[in-house]
């Protein structure tokens, strides 16, 4: 539980004032894997995602947020359903709406980020039953790491002298490939998940 609240996506974060931040964030995710070659999407997954981050001012109204996050994404064929869990350390760039000096406003997010497989189940379903089984007792093989690049836009919203809430959109594109073995799980097969996160920012 205590690696859980470390954890982090992108926790909404925008500078208060051109000060650093640190966020707090939990969400909601939708995700897929997508096929680089047939250029197709398949089943999705509802999960969640939580995490922590801190944003460092640069220059006017951008600033470069570090964030970790747990994110639960897999999808897959119907054949095997997967479910997939990844610690992903990002790097992005804010791009504030709104002059440094004010506190608040809206905001973008771009940039690169780093996972580390924590989990992986399948699920087969068919005929009124199912069965799930950790991958590593059966022969699928991921990759266990994952690599892509992450943006979004956000809304911060001052409530008090060193506090904000926060309402972001996240989407994260995979390039790397899960690497899987079996049927339908090429390694073309990449990550996606869009998340609704909401959060609050604290600045020193």
């Amino acid at each position: 539980m205590a690696a859980l609240l470390f954890l982090g996506g992108l926790a909404p974060a925008s500078p208060l004032g051109g000060q650093t931040t640190v966020g707090i964030h939990a969400g909601l995710t939708r995700a897929r894997l997508a096929d680089l070659e047939a250029l197709t999407e398949q089943e999705s997954r509802s999960g969640i995602r939580l995490g922590v981050s801190t944003t460092v001012p640069v220059s006017g109204s951008m600033g470069l947020r570090f964030a970790g996050s747990y994110v639960q994404a897999g999808g897959g064929p119907r054949v095997p359903q997967l479910e997939v869990d990844y610690f992903r350390i990002s790097a992005l760039a804010r791009i504030g709406l709104t002059q440094a000096s004010r506190r608040g406003g809206a905001y973008f997010l771009l940039g690169p980020y780093w996972g580390l497989r924590t989990a992986c189940s399948a699920s087969v379903s068919g005929g009124g039953a199912s069965f799930n089984a950790d991958c590593d007792a059966t022969d699928i093989r991921l990759s266990n790491t994952d690599f892509g690049v992450s943006g979004g836009a956000g809304l911060e919203v001052p409530v008090a002298s060193h506090m904000g809430v926060a309402l972001e959109f996240l989407y994260d594109l995979g390039i790397q490939g899960l690497g899987g073995s079996a049927p339908g799980l090429g390694g073309s097969k990449t990550t996606r998940v869009f998340s609704i996160l909401a959060g609050l920012v604290f600045s020193p």
